[in-house]
């Protein structure tokens, strides 16, 4: 098992720094404000929506509402931010919109023990339909409608230095809460086997029910990053994420063997660098859509050949 995730590991390594050598010939890629604002940037942002999936994931869940909850709880926080002029008023109840959305799902999951699928789908039309409804009640140094002008107050959000610190302290957040405490075995722990793990004492369905509020949090602080850096809320802020969130923390898992924090900065970075070069080159962007829909359903394809082989191994 340890040769096979060395030999997966090389062989992504190997691929990406071929590609790159490939394109050497594009000064832009290099330049350090393309690194940054076109490559860190957004792979920061890719990573900690896809850790707020990967937590849920590794919990057996799935949750398909985080891109909606990351364009409502902007929206909350915005609007709060404009009625109260008070930013940090504004950033808590972004962060407890994300929090209460997260609980709801995560009482209909884990606490009814309904469908994962089905509640957090419900979950995503609702949350769609709010931010509707929200960003049409406030029109106080906004334009109301579909989306509203973010207010100068919120705009330290998107310098570089405060986007490395929050992508910094998150991920170092979820590192401990994930690595270090018993709450992250219990996690892994329902996610590979529910019944043993109720079994042995573990509250599994809390437990299984929680992820979804760090995932709910998470999506809110990456919906915050957003209307900052675009300099407006609008609905469907978060909605292009929802690939991201999936495709990072699967593909972290083909190259490491399991849901890893490094496994989804690694599979973020990676991709967003190759999506910059498809840009610098000119690539259309639904040809880039397109391309990032097969990678998905590649690394499922390859994930369900490595769970062939294991289940082979125990027959």
């Amino acid at each position: 098992m340890i040769q096979n995730k060395k030999n997966l590991i090389t062989v992504f390594i190997v691929i990406f720094i071929t590609f790159l050598l490939i394109y050497t010939k594009i000064p832009q890629f290099f330049n350090p404000i393309n690194l940054i604002s076109n490559v860190f940037v957004p792979g920061a942002i890719s990573t900690l929506i896809a850790l707020g999936m990967m937590v849920v994931m590794t919990g057996g869940g799935v949750d398909l509402s985080i891109g909606t909850i990351a364009g409502l709880s902007a929206l909350v926080g915005v609007s709060i931010t404009i009625i109260s002029n008070n930013v940090i008023l504004g950033i808590f109840f972004a962060l407890f919109a994300g929090a209460i959305i997260g609980l709801f799902n995560g009482l209909l999951i884990g606490g009814m023990g309904l469908s994962p699928f089905v509640v957090t789908l419900g979950t995503t039309f609702v949350a769609g339909g709010l931010q509707y409804i929200v960003s049409s009640r406030v029109d106080i140094g906004g334009m109301g409608g579909t989306y509203l002008i973010l207010p100068g107050s919120m705009e330290f959000l998107s310098s570089d230095l405060n986007i490395f610190l929050i992508f910094v302290g998150s991920c170092s957040i979820i590192f401990i809460l994930f690595e270090k405490l018993t709450y992250g075995r219990q996690i892994k722990s329902v996610g590979e086997n529910p019944i043993a793990s109720r079994l042995s004492g573990v509250k599994t369905r809390y437990i299984a029910g929680s992820t979804y509020i760090i995932s709910g949090v998470l999506a809110a602080i990456v919906g915050l990053l957003l209307a900052s850096l675009q300099g407006v809320v609008r609905v469907g802020l978060g909605n292009d994420y929802l690939m991201d969130a999936f495709i990072n923390p699967l593909l972290g898992m083909v190259i490491f063997g399991r849901f890893s924090i490094l496994g989804v900065i690694v599979s973020a970075v990676v991709i967003t660098a190759v999506l910059n070069i498809c840009i610098i080159l000119g690539m259309n962007l639904t040809l880039i859509q397109i391309t990032k829909g097969v990678v998905l359903l590649g690394i499922i394809f390859i994930r369900g050949i490595q769970l062939q082989r294991q289940r082979r191994k125990f027959l």
